[in-house]
This record gives structure tokens, sequence and C-alpha cells, in this order.
């Protein structure tokens, strides 16, 4: 093995078993510390979705939404609670504005409309090589006829899939430009006003 590639190999090791530490529970602990004063809030009335209209509600969020890098406040990598980020879209599409977050945030305002609306929904987190094209999106998973599942994936306006798996999405995911070093699964506890992890037999 050569030189450049143990490296490679090792710092593939370190960013793995810090991610696994960080999304297996410190991400959703800082989370829900750092929007504790928004926990309460009520939800605006969501909008019936069904397959019909999935497209057109991925392009009416995206349409009132602009990407903003985390500031230091939020010192890592924080996810807006999804009643908050819903609540801060729907305002923004009355008034003809926009709301800001990145990416698990705008996603956070999809996966609780989608929620609502019966889907069963989970965040992903797919952590890539380089890590800057890291990203957040909402997985949505439902089922055949036949009883077998189906994965989609709504990333902003798009939607990726239908996969037979998340494992497979992750390996569609892969570009020449961009390697998934791991991937991972979040859903919101609407009670305890907190995100948790999910295992991946488990969605």
């Amino acid at each position: 093995m050569s030189a450049k590639n143990f490296f490679s190999k090792l710092l593939d090791a370190i960013i793995i078993f810090f991610m696994q530490i960080w999304l297996g529970g410190l991400r959703q602990k800082w989370s829900r510390w750092r929007w504790r004063k928004v926990l309460d809030n009520d939800s605006l009335i969501v909008p019936k979705i069904d397959e019909r209209n999935l497209l057109s509600f991925l392009s009416d969020v995206n349409a009132h939404f602009h990407w903003t890098m985390d500031g230091p406040t939020h010192l890592f990598d924080s996810v807006q609670p999804p009643i908050y980020a819903f609540n801060a879209y729907k305002v923004a599409s009355e008034d003809g504005g926009v709301f800001c977050g990145d990416c698990d945030d705008c996603h956070a305002a999809i996966y609780h409309a989608l929620q609502a609306n019966g889907y069963d929904v989970a965040l992903v987190t797919v952590i890539t090589a380089p890590a800057c094209l890291s990203h957040t999106m909402c997985a949505i998973k439902t089922t055949e006829e036949d009883g077998k599942p189906v994965y989609r994936v709504a990333d902003y306006n798009y939607l990726r899939g239908a996969y037979e798996s998340m494992d497979a999405f992750a390996a569609a995911y892969e570009t020449s430009k961009r390697r998934v070093r791991m991937w991972t699964l979040d859903k919101y506890d609407y009670q305890k006003q907190s995100y948790y992890p999910v295992d991946k037999a488990d969605f």
C-alpha cells in the first residue's frame, strides 16, 4: 500500500470514528439544547400532500428557502425542530419571502409536512469525501402492493429514487466527484421534542 493510500484510509477512519460519535447522539442533544426556546411552538396548518402534488410542494419549499451556513453560535451542525422549520417556511411562503438555514433545516421543514400527511420519513445524513459535499436530505419510505418497501429521497426540489433499500440509495449517491463514507438516519420524537438516531434496519 502506498503512503498516499495509507493516509487516505487513516483519514477516513478518523472522520468516520468522530462522525459516528457526533451523529450517533451528540448532534441530536446539541440541536435540542440549541433550539430549546422554540420547542413548544405549535404547528401552522400543514397543506394536504400526496403523490399528485409532492413535487410541487418540494419546489415551493425550495423557492422560499435561502441556504445559509450555520453561524458560530451553532457550534457544530444543529438541526432546527421540524415544527419550527416548517413554520418558518409557511410564513415565508405566505409573505413571499424566504426562510434561512442549511440543508438539514430545509429538509426538517419537508420532514414535518410529510410526516403530518402520514408519510414514513427520516432525515438521512450522508458523510462524503470530500467532506464539504456532505448533505442532509429527507428519506421517504412507502410500501408497494406486494409489501416490498420503496425508498425515495427528497433533495431540495428533486426527488431521488425509487430504491429497494437505503443502501441502494447510498450507492447511487456516489459520483466521480464524491464518495460516500457513511450515512445515518434520524427521526423526530414530537413528545420528547428531540431527534433520535434510527437503526437502518428499522426504516
